[in-house]
């Protein structure tokens, strides 16, 4: 028989050690010696010595560790100092206390390490680091089931097996299926879940209504909205009206004037015959 929070924290452990792998050929030699300092500290207060460190101290290291990192990045390199800092968090977060969520957290860290080492340098054996960590915080998250019900279970061998084989039967076959399912799904411009897009953005052009904070960002737009056909005139005289926005209800610009009523203006000067071929759009006014 086993104890659901030595396993638990056995694979902790190799996710832990998994994600600074990734990355400890290219950290600091002394952040890396820190690590692993903190990595044997954590091992043996919570398994030998059973000491809780206070997390006032901890809270004191990690307030101390990001700002001399904020200070250390610059514009043209702030990749390793954030990468040498979520090392050393992950190390202080690895000594302190073991609560549901604090696995959790050393499990965001463990995954943001290996997606930051990408960022320095990717190369054919980082699809076996993550392989093993999809395998490793599948069964994490399972046996975490167990211990947020009862931290002192006790699991047979035969059973702890079992739930390690089947965690890592699913993530091995899910890992070959999301591939597969990139590839054959179709791709489509028309966004299905719009209303996760509240802060999207427009193109400039013409429209009977524009809202106010309907869009973050507006683009400029040389898509071609018509094609006049006329006598040539000299260039400074090329002039077209569009619509106009005249009403406004603290929300909202709008027209009002009718799309019938739009052309009718006091003309003055020369009369130019012209040919106006319009592109497809869905607005009442030129």
């Amino acid at each position: 028989m086993v104890r659901i929070d030595t396993v638990v924290d056995m694979i902790t452990y190799g996710i832990a050690l998994l994600s600074f792998v990734t990355v400890v050929q290219h950290v600091n030699t002394n952040i890396s010696i820190i690590f692993i300092l903190a990595f044997a500290l954590s091992v043996y207060i919570h398994h030998r010595y059973n000491f809780q460190v206070p997390n006032i101290a901890l809270t004191l290291i990690s307030i101390t560790i990001i700002s001399v990192s904020i200070m250390r990045i610059e514009a043209d390199d702030f990749v390793m100092p954030s990468i040498e800092a979520l090392t050393l968090l992950l190390g202080v977060k690895l000594v302190g206390s073991r609560a549901f969520r604090d696995y959790m957290q050393i499990y965001a860290m463990s995954l943001l390490l290996l997606a930051g080492s990408t960022l320095i340098d990717i190369r054919a054996y980082f699809l076996i680091y993550f392989i093993l960590m999809v395998i490793l915080l599948n069964a994490a998250v399972v046996l975490l089931a167990f211990y947020s019900e009862d931290r002192t279970m006790k699991l047979d061998y035969a059973k702890v097996t079992t739930i390690l084989y089947k965690t890592s039967t699913i993530a091995l076959i899910a890992i070959p299926l999301t591939a597969v399912f990139f590839f054959i799904l179709p791709r489509s411009t028309y966004p299905l879940l719009t209303f996760l897009n509240i802060g999207r953005s427009a193109h400039s052009g013409f429209t009977d209504q524009v809202q106010l904070g309907d869009v973050t960002d507006i683009q400029s737009n040389a898509d071609v909205v018509f094609r006049a056909h006329m006598d040539q005139i000299k260039e400074e005289d090329l002039y077209w009206r569009g619509v106009v926005l005249d009403t406004f209800d603290g929300k909202a610009w709008r027209s009002t004037e009718p799309a019938t009523e739009a052309g009718k203006v006091n003309q003055k000067g020369d009369t130019i015959t012209q040919t106006i071929y319009l592109e497809p759009t869905d607005n009442k006014h030129l």
